[in-house]
């Protein structure tokens, strides 16, 4: 693209708005949200952004849900290993408005404390999302889509993933003594998880 002098950021900001997804990576199976749409100062929709109040409202709405349908035979009574990212408001307790922390252990989750906090290769999720924006890449039309669209062909993109990837997924679910083997030999440099 430089060297027909059309500038690579130039070129980016024109392929239309961003799509702001959370989700559940458990067993090998990607449940997402996608963020709603907010208007700007200017009448312009615009993703909206993850903020506290939304994440209990993610936490409380989907993930004992998603945990039933993810892996119907985990026992009941023990919590599924959390591994997220460090914003603050992911680890809200009782002394905030919304009780983050409460709401995931509630939803039958508990926060794996000791995880580094910048590891996206120790972090299964990070990789699967490239791998779904790959495969967004490989689908995405030569024209503009509209924002409806788009979410046909991210729901019916991820149902691919779910049902001919399950394999890939699940071991990136349950490697991460191979990933933490790969960042120590590095020296906690990128690998290639």
């Amino acid at each position: 693209l430089e060297d027909k002098n059309i500038g690579a950021s130039s070129y980016a900001k024109s392929q239309g708005k961003p799509v702001k997804i959370w989700g559940l990576f458990f067993n090998g199976r990607l449940e997402y949200w996608v963020l709603p749409e907010e208007v700007d100062e200017k009448g312009r929709a615009k993703s909206a952004n993850m903020t506290g109040k939304r994440y209990n409202y993610f936490v409380t709405t989907f993930l004992a849900k998603w945990k039933r349908k993810c892996y119907r035979t985990f026992p009941k009574d023990e919590k599924v290993p959390l591994i997220k990212d460090f914003e603050r408001f992911l680890r809200w307790d009782s002394s905030k408005e919304f009780d983050n922390m409460k709401a995931e252990r509630d939803a039958g989750f508990r926060t794996v404390k000791q995880h580094p906090k910048l590891s996206p290769d120790l972090n299964a999720i990070e990789g699967w999302w490239s791998v779904l924006q790959q495969r967004l890449s490989l689908t995405a039309p030569a024209e503009r889509e509209s924002h409806a669209v788009f979410m046909k062909r991210l729901r019916r993109t991820v149902t691919w993933l779910n049902n001919n990837a399950l394999d890939h997924g699940k071991r990136l679910c349950t490697n991460q003594k191979d990933r933490a083997r790969a960042v120590k030999k590095l020296q906690g440099a990128r690998c290639k998880w």
